[in-house]
This record gives structure tokens, C-alpha cells and sequence, in this order.
């Protein structure tokens, strides 16, 4: 049975020597070559194809594979087996004992109506990559196929001087027919044997348009406990529109793992592992813990979000849990309201919020906190209505909706790369506002520090009995 490994040598074959200089048609028994390069070429295709049978000729399941500039194709009479197992949610590193780069989920993108399909991958990788890298992809068919092309990267401009740095890898993919591949692999020579294999998730060619909302969460970390400000943050979303929550885990305590799979939230939680090959610790900064990454790998978190959620949500809103976007003005109370007002004309790929601070540490509202069932649920949403003066401006700690199905590269605090010439709309913070809710400023408040914002009582009763009832579900003190 012909394997990974037969195929590869023969796309190993077809790179050293040439594809011009020799035609194999061991169906036929012919062997055509080049002048004096005859017995070499010879030698070398008996040591290649030793212990391998019934390889079939180049035949026209790869006429459909259009031309791509060096791509190296391999084709079996048998199917291709991989002899490394697909994964998901993992990275992997390309070849055992390479930590130069480490690769974590791929997508089959048609989004781009000015360039043909591409694979996406999302990788860290050591400061220059450590070399050239070649994509593998796999197809099936009744002869399968495996392509060669070379990887293109592009940095995404995250780092602040730490050792590893975000990549998002694009193949083209060369079947004419828009066969997608169902899965990738990576190599640094056209010899090399597939090690991080991953499935291929396809994205579809037009946006969707369902009027749903996921919220993609960053990585918890640090064994992350913060049960009640999960509830409420979660409930919170869920009241201004969320359907759906992708959250990245990196390391939580037991009491949060139980939370996300009890079944108030499990149908409406997609919890997907995130876990770094690398030094992650965003805080920890002495010699023996230095970051390697920015801060639990956000980046390649935030653009396999997009990917993930194209297919099946118009809109995706990214958040930490300590946030929440609030519609402000007047005929706003969700954010559907918002992406009504301003997406609606489809030159507009995301909305872009103002970030304000209402800090922890200040005193609670004494009207809100004499409400026992508030202070029992511990809202501080409701309770902090104190914030700092100065509202951010645009970019500066801001937040966004997006459509995914538009973007192709999401930076933290605001898109970076827009696909289909799409733009940002800048909101101002009287219309909707990002609320950050975190310890930070000074314990003492001075006058011109600091203004009273009731705006979220606006909220009260509705996000009241959403938490009730997701506390009693879970079994949290609710008093």
C-alpha cells in the first residue's frame, strides 16, 4: 500500500531533478531522460522508488491542479495514508525537536474575491522562522494527491522584543476544479516527511448573513477563578445580543472548568485549549519566566477566532472578561441596534468602541450597594458607576464588532487588514462604549479624576434575574 512517504519521494524526485528533465511512466515501463544526466537520474529514481509497487502514472485527476509557481505534485495509484495523525487544537511543531515554529489550526479561506483560495494557518514562530517552509496539502479523490507549494508568511505586527512572534501562513491552493484539501502539513524541503498534520476547515465564499453574534473571549490564564465576574460577564453579553462564546483556555481552576460545562452556558460555550509551546506569562517578567510570546499568544488567538467563526456568524465581537460593550445613546439597547445604524450599507467591516475605566477599587455606589440583591450577586456593573474622566480615544485600549467574513487580520484594539476594501467605523463613546471594569488607578479619588456614570442602571432589572437565574443554576450564593 502506497503511503505519505512513497509520495514524497517522488515529489522529492521531481524537485532535484526537474520535472522538465525526466517523465516517469512505470505503468508502461518507459523511462524517459535527459542526455547525460541518463544514469544518474536512473540511480537515483531506483533508490527512491525501492520497496514501493504499483505507483500509476501521472494521470488527469492532476490536470485539474493548475499551475502554481513551484509546486511539486505527487499522485498514487493507492490512497495516500498519513502516517501522522490529524490534530485540532493543538500546536504542533513541524518536525520533532524544531520549537522554531509551532502551528495551530487552518482554514480553507475563499474570502478574498481578488486572489484565488488560499490555506490559512495560524502559527508562533522564533524570531526569522528558523528557514523556509513548504506547505503540504492532502486531497482526496480517486487517485489522491498531495501538493507541495511554498508557504507565504506574513508577521503579525504584535511584538514588543519578546523571542517568538505571531504568523499567519497562507498556500495557495492549486486545484483548478476548487477542491479543497482536507488537510495541511509543513516541511522545510521538498524531502521532508509530514510531522504537524491539521484538518482543513473551509470558509465559505459568501458572508454570511444571520444576524448572529459570537464573542471570542481571551485566553484565560493563569488558572483564571473569577467566577463571579465570568457570570456576569457572560450574562451581560448574552443580554446586549451574544448567541454564542468561543473561550480560549489556557489554564483555569476546577470551579470555572465546571462552570463552562454546566448546562446553562455548555450549549452556548465553545471552550477550545490554547496552550503555547513556549513561556507565556504575560506579568512574570525575571529571567528564569521571561515572555516568549506576547501575552498567551492573543494574536494567533484573535485571527483563528475570525476564521472559526466566519462560517457560521456575521458578526463576532472580541473582549477580555473584565469588559463588556454598551450601547449608550438613545434607540440603542443592543448591538444589533448598532450594527443596523452602521453596517448596513456594506462598506463597513467593524465597529470601533472607546474604552473607559470604572475602577474596582473606588467605593461602591451607596444607592446601588443598600440593594441586598445586588451586593449579593455582586454586580459591578452596577455597583461601580464611578469611572475615570478621560474616555480613551480611538484605538487606545479600544474594542470592536467586526464581520468576520471581511477581515483578515485582527489586532487587539482594532483591525489591521481589511479584505474586499472594507473600512472601520469609529463610534463615539454617547452612542456605545467600551465599560472596563479593573483595578488600576489610584484608591483615592480626586474631583477631576473621575465622573459618575449611572448609564448601566439603564440595565438593572434585566441583568438582575439573568444572573439570578445563572447562579441558582450553578449553585452560587445569590445573598
Amino acid at each position: 500500500r502506497a503511503t505519505a512517504e512513497s509520495s514524497i519521494a517522488i515529489s522529492c524526485l521531481e524537485f532535484l531533478i526537474g520535472r522538465n528533465a525526466l517523465s516517469i511512466r512505470l505503468g508502461r515501463h518507459s523511462i524517459g531522460n535527459s542526455g547525460r544526466h541518463c544514469l544518474l537520474c536512473f540511480a537515483v529514481l531506483m533508490i527512491l522508488i525501492a520497496g514501493l509497487r504499483f505507483i500509476s502514472p501521472l494521470n488527469k485527476a492532476s490536470d485539474s491542479l493548475a499551475d502554481v509557481s513551484h509546486v511539486t505534485m505527487a499522485e498514487t495509484h493507492e490512497t495516500i495514508a498519513l502516517t501522522h495523525p490529524m490534530k485540532e487544537f493543538r500546536f504542533q511543531s513541524i518536525r520533532p525537536g524544531d520549537h522554531n515554529l509551532s502551528t495551530y489550526s487552518a482554514f480553507h479561506d475563499r474570502r478574498d474575491s481578488s486572489s484565488r483560495p488560499v490555506v490559512r494557518v495560524l502559527a508562533v514562530a522564533l524570531l526569522g522562522g528558523g528557514g523556509k517552509v513548504l506547505c503540504q496539502l492532502w486531497y482526496r479523490r480517486a487517485a489522491s494527491v498531495m501538493a507541495a507549494v511554498p508557504a507565504e508568511i506574513e508577521v503579525m505586527p504584535d511584538g514588543e522584543g519578546q523571542s517568538y512572534e505571531s504568523w499567519l501562513i497562507s498556500c495557495k491552493n492549486p486545484a483548478a476544479d476548487g477542491e479543497v484539501p482536507y488537510a495541511v502539513s509543513f516541511v522545510r524541503s521538498a524531502c521532508g516527511q509530514p510531522h504537524a498534520v491539521h484538518p482543513v476547515i473551509p470558509l465559505p465564499s459568501e458572508p454570511v448573513r444571520n444576524g448572529r453574534f459570537a464573542v471570542c473571549m481571551s485566553p484565560l490564564q493563569s488558572k483564571y477563578d473569577k467566577v463571579d465576574e465570568l457570570v456576569q460577564t457572560l450574562e451581560l453579553n448574552r443580554l446586549f445580543g451574544a448567541d454564542h462564546f468561543f473561550v480560549y483556555k489556557h489554564s483555569t481552576s476546577r470551579r470555572v472548568t465546571e462552570l463552562l460545562s454546566n448546562k446553562h452556558f455548555a450549549s452556548d460555550v465553545t471552550v477550545l485549549p490554547f496552550h503555547p509551546p513556549l513561556k507565556v506569562d504575560g506579568k512574570t517578567k525575571s529571567s528564569d519566566s521571561a515572555e516568549e510570546v506576547k501575552y498567551y499568544g492573543t494574536i494567533v488567538m484573535l485571527q483563528d477566532c475570525v476564521l472559526r467563526t466566519a462560517a457560521q456568524y456575521e458578526f463576532v465581537v472580541s473582549t477580555d472578561t473584565d469588559e463588556v460593550i454598551v450601547p449608550r445613546g438613545e434607540g440603542f439597547r443592543s448591538w444589533r441596534d448598532l450594527t443596523r445604524a452602521f453596517m448596513s450599507d456594506g462598506s463597513i467591516g467593524g465597529l470601533l468602541f472607546q474604552n473607559s475605566f470604572f475602577r474596582l477599587e473606588w467605593p461602591s455606589d451607596p444607592g446601588v450597594s443598600a440593594n441586598t440583591t445586588i451586593s449579593g450577586l455582586k454586580l459591578n456593573t452596577l455597583l461601580k458607576l464611578n469611572r475615570e474622566a478621560e474616555v480613551h480615544v480611538h484605538g487606545s485600549r479600544s474594542k470592536m464588532i467586526i464581520k468576520p467574513h471581511f477581515v483578515l487580520m485582527l489586532g487587539v484594539n482594532y483591525v489591521w487588514q481589511y479584505l474586499n476594501e472594507r473600512n472601520t467605523e469609529f463610534i463615539k463613546y454617547n452612542v456605545a462604549g467600551l465599560h472596563h471594569y479593573s483595578i488600576g488607578g489610584s484608591k483615592e479619588m480626586h474631583r477631576d479624576d473621575y465622573v459618575r456614570d449611572p448609564l448601566m442602571l439603564r440595565y438593572r432589572e434585566q441583568l438582575v434575574a439573568k444572573v439570578l437565574q445563572a447562579r441558582t443554576a450553578l449553585g452560587l450564593p445569590v445573598s
